[in-house]
């Protein structure tokens, strides 16, 4: 017996929907908070994108989670090497915003 992958069960994609949102939206508020600039569309892309991305695994920083963890989200996204495909995005970008996002939070919870 094989198991229904996510993205096909509606209900669970819903859910993850709504969660992956929630904790974007909330990322999103804290590093507009801490000073990060998002003033452009495509900036803003690119950190959502980002974001996607590092869902999948979470960002803590001494214990403290910043960003939960949702596992199931890697069934649902691209491989990196085909994001400029999907989201027109390249790999390196969405690298580079992830570091941007990560050294962030580390300089703000370091004071």
């Amino acid at each position: 017996m094989t198991e229904t992958p996510i993205r096909w069960m509606w209900t669970a994609r819903e859910t993850l929907v709504a969660r992956s949102t929630e904790c974007i939206s909330t990322c999103l508020g804290e590093l507009r908070h801490k000073g990060m600039r998002m003033h452009s569309g495509a900036r803003l892309k690119t950190l959502v994108v980002g974001l996607l991305f590092l869902l999948r695994s979470g960002v803590t920083y001494k214990n403290l989670v910043l960003m939960p963890a949702l596992p199931e989200i890697a069934h649902c996204l691209p491989h990196e090497t085909r994001l400029e495909h999907y989201f027109g995005i390249s790999s390196k970008a969405i690298c580079s915003a992830e570091n941007e996002m990560k050294l962030v939070f580390r300089d703000w919870y370091q004071k």
